[in-house]
């Protein structure tokens, strides 16, 4: 909560990883009136169990909803939950850069792809780089 103490009450939202997503963080975020989302992890608790266990087809979304929690499992390669205080379930179209098709996605993992799109790819450079 301290690298986020001058963002609070502010209206802002943070994206996270799945290492830093939790339910927990986020009913301390809504709180202090700022928003979350991002990829969580299956064995954060605090997770309904069906989520954990369900299989999703390919194209599929599971939603739970608690207040302004929304968890989500949606499959396009593999499972992905996700944990948002500022989506719903809705879908969106999103255009493929390689293959010139479009899909339909959770509007939540569209908006995470956007916005952590450039941490994955610095992490990624990074990580060829070793510190000594």
């Amino acid at each position: 909560m301290t690298l986020i103490h001058e963002l609070k009450n502010k209206g802002y939202t943070l994206t996270t990883d799945n290492y830093c997503t939790s339910p927990e963080l986020a009913e301390i975020l809504i709180k202090c009136k700022t928003d979350i989302y991002g990829t969580l992890r299956a064995n954060r608790k605090g997770l309904p169990p069906l989520i954990k266990s369900s299989k999703v087809k390919k194209g599929e979304v599971l939603a739970f909803q608690k207040g302004k929690i929304c968890l989500l499992k949606w499959t396009d390669k593999k499972p992905i939950l996700m944990l948002s205080t500022l989506h719903s379930t809705s879908m969106v179209t999103v255009e493929s850069k390689k293959s010139k098709s479009s899909k339909l996605k959770p509007a939540v993992v569209a908006d995470y792809n956007n916005t952590m799109g450039g941490v994955d790819k610095a992490d990624q450079c990074l990580s060829y780089y070793p510190v000594a």
